[in-house]
């Protein structure tokens, strides 16, 4: 019988008493902020230098955090660079060929509808001439008419693109609340459609 083997814990990404005197830190300031009570300007002070360090420690768990991570994107940025390079020229072949199949499957349906035109033609000159029989064995064949093509297929699905902008109804329309901000940080006060308004938050001194 083969014997089970068991799956390794993770690696810490820091040593564990290192990641251990950070949770303590926290735990500390946190514990503070819990039993901080303020009554007065000098209880309002003391909140503030609590804010203060919690600032300082989400800044030291940031800097940590970027060291390991920061190394890791900028590698991760270049194999996705290096081997979407390697790979664009198979992405053009493949387009390229899909190209070529699809012009194909084009001419020849273009040449399947011609063929059913001209069959149509006889059976309306048949129909015409008085010989039902012959017009509706026509019709038959004209519809049994296909476009002679390989084993691919062609899937057919809607796509769009947007030529006037402005006659687009208001539901697909989306708001760019990155342009609005920037306004408004530039002293815009009145935008149709948009309240806006002041809101207060603690800044620490």
């Amino acid at each position: 019988m083969k014997k089970e083997t068991k799956s390794k814990p993770p690696t810490s990404i820091i040593p564990a008493a290192e990641a251990s005197e950070i949770r303590q830190a926290t735990n500390t300031i946190v514990a503070e902020s819990v039993a901080l009570t303020i009554t007065t300007s000098r209880d309002e002070d003391e909140s503030y230098e609590v804010l203060r360090r919690i600032a300082e420690r989400k800044k030291f768990i940031e800097g940590k955090r970027l060291a390991i991570t920061k190394p890791l994107n900028a590698s991760l940025k270049a194999a996705n660079s290096m081997f979407k390079e390697l790979a664009l020229p198979l992405v053009r072949a493949d387009e390229v060929i899909r190209g070529k199949i699809t012009a194909f499957h084009r001419k020849r349906e273009a040449q399947a509808v011609a063929k059913q035109a001209r069959l149509m033609a006889k059976a309306e000159e048949a129909e015409a001439s008085g010989d039902d029989e012959k017009a509706f064995a026509i019709e038959e064949k004209a519809a049994a008419v296909t476009a002679n093509v390989g084993k691919s297929s062609m899937v057919k699905r809607w796509v769009f693109e947007v030529e006037d902008a402005w006659k687009v109804p208001l539901e697909y329309m989306e708001v760019n609340e990155t342009a609005i901000r920037k306004a408004i940080a530039l002293g815009a006060r009145d935008i149709p459609g948009v309240r806006i308004y002041q809101e207060e938050n603690v800044r620490v001194i």
